[in-house]
């Protein structure tokens, strides 16, 4: 081996043996599984971090909000909301014609409703909007012809208007086919 080889095969050891000890003595984590009589890792994961023990479902959630506020940030325009009511709406109702489609997930209502909520006073239809989402919230989309035509109006729409709610075969064959 020739001295430059020497050095670098040195120096990559050094740097690797200096994180493992990082990473094991200074403190960067420790996980922590429950397991299964197979071994099968069951409930819920945890992990330390500086000493801060944080539940993987709450680490998963902080993501999945995250990414629900930066699509619908706080000040965004009454036309979005319109717009995310309508193509959730979509999963739910017939019509001949559908742009767009969005999951009415909880996450997505949640956000939605918080936005609306904080925007009371600029919005012209707070009322609709919540009596909606709130619905949509407990799990009763019973009104959802109506409710999409109504963002369908508010929108100036002219093809697509909702004829009846979908079938539980259909819906859920809408949802595989847009949201999985």
């Amino acid at each position: 081996m020739n001295k430059t080889t020497m050095i670098i095969a040195l120096s990559v050891l050094v740097l690797m043996l200096g994180y493992y000890g990082y990473t094991s003595f200074i403190g960067s984590g420790e996980e922590t599984v429950e397991r299964g009589e197979k071994g099968g890792e069951i409930e819920q994961s945890k992990a330390t971090v500086s000493g801060t023990v944080v539940d993987e479902k709450e680490k998963k959630k902080s993501r999945s909000e995250k990414k629900m506020e930066k699509q619908y940030p706080s000040d965004i325009d009454e036309s979005v909301i319109q717009n995310a009511i309508h193509q959730m709406s979509h999963s739910m109702v017939y019509a001949d014609k559908k742009w767009g489609h969005l999951e009415p997930s909880k996450e997505r209502i949640e956000r939605l409703l918080e936005v609306i909520e904080q925007n009371q006073s600029s919005y012209e239809n707070t009322n609709l909007y919540i009596s909606i989402l709130e619905r949509w919230q407990n799990g009763d989309y019973s009104h959802a012809v109506s409710e999409h035509n109504q963002m369908w109006n508010l929108q100036g729409g002219t093809v697509g208007k909702a004829t009846r709610l979908l079938s539980k075969d259909e819906m859920n064959s809408y949802r595989k086919k847009h949201f999985e």
